[in-house]
């Protein structure tokens, strides 16, 4: 939380970005990550850990419950942090890496067969994962 809070600034991706972008360069469409992004994925339930210990929260969290991925970022100077889901973790990850929206996707469905690349990506462009995109043949 202290890297996103110290990263550089830049402003969010607007979420209608992507409806600029010609069909025939979708698949090779490259989403640059917001500077403060960063993926944490975890063997322990690190987002219950944190609610657990937040004002109000009651300190108790169930180890057992697994682990989580999470995302945490500063879009719009506020330091947030986001649970992801298996396939929208791998999206965000592959992206963040520097791969292809058709080769993210490609992450994203093995490891969320039910992964829905639609949703997760208006999900993100509306939380400010990303600031910036490149639209190349694929």
């Amino acid at each position: 939380m202290n890297e996103a809070h110290f990263a550089a600034d830049a402003l969010p991706l607007e979420p209608g970005a992507l409806a600029s972008v010609a069909p025939d360069l979708i698949d090779g469409l490259r989403l640059s990550p917001h500077p403060s992004l960063r993926l944490v994925a975890s063997r322990f339930p690190i987002d219950a850990i944190w609610e657990a210990n937040q004002e109000g929260g009651d300190g108790v969290v169930d180890l057992r419950q697994g682990g989580a991925n999470v995302a945490v970022l500063r879009p719009k100077l506020t330091v947030v942090y986001r649970p992801l889901a298996a396939g929208s973790f791998a999206l965000v990850a592959a992206l963040a890496g520097g791969t292809t929206l058709a080769e993210a996707a490609a992450a994203a469905e093995t490891a969320d067969p039910t992964f829905d690349l639609q949703t997760a990506l208006i999900d993100h462009l509306v939380t400010g994962t990303f600031s910036g995109l490149v639209a190349t043949p694929a």
